[in-house]
């Protein structure tokens, strides 16, 4: 389609045409994406930690940011973007599947990195030097580790958290009393 801009929450902008991709990090302000025309495209969204994976590149450096995957990937991104605008739309998910499941093969995240975001994101209950200490690791140690795999610390990264469950929760007539209860919005 017609050229995209997107304005991330950095103030900076990146222009993408036909086939070109992008990667947003964690926003914790607003990104603005404008078109002059139509649009056609696959949007995407995974676990934060598995987009920290698939880029290879901390996501602490990634807050606010959006960016051309290719700026990232250099010209396998290209490629691929150039094989799913000439592949049938039938076979475009297909396309784009393989590729996200061959990149994640290539790259692991370390099993403690890994143990930590779980206890975060389903334990809400546990106190976060109390992860850091069942894991072996510092208080700064965990932050680090959580920046660098989500572009946020724990404490933020369980505010989104918090923020992403109620935002499901909501229904057509949302009793929004409950939800609070439900979800931890109360004092």
């Amino acid at each position: 389609g017609d050229p995209l801009e997107i304005v991330g929450g950095d103030g900076r902008t990146i222009r993408l045409g036909a086939g070109e991709a992008f990667v947003a990090g964690t926003h914790l302000r607003p990104a603005l994406s404008r078109s002059t025309g139509e649009q056609a495209g696959i949007h995407i969204f995974l676990p934060i930690e598995s987009v920290r994976r698939l880029i290879g590149v901390p996501l602490g450096q990634m807050t606010d940011q959006v960016v051309a995957l290719d700026a990232l990937l250099g010209p396998q991104a290209r490629r691929l973007g150039e094989r799913l605008v000439q592949a049938p739309r039938s076979q475009r998910a297909a396309l784009l599947d393989h590729a996200l499941h061959e990149r994640l093969a290539e790259t692991e995240m370390c099993t403690s990195q890994a143990h930590a975001l779980r206890l975060l994101r389903m334990r809400p209950d546990l106190d976060i030097m109390g992860i850091a200490r069942d894991i072996g690791w510092s208080r700064k140690h965990l932050a680090d580790r959580v920046r660098d795999a989500v572009g946020i610390g724990p404490r933020s990264f369980r505010r989104l958290l918090r923020f992403h469950r109620l935002t499901r929760a909501i229904g057509e007539a949302p009793d929004w009393a409950g939800l609070a209860a439900d979800i931890g919005y109360y004092d």
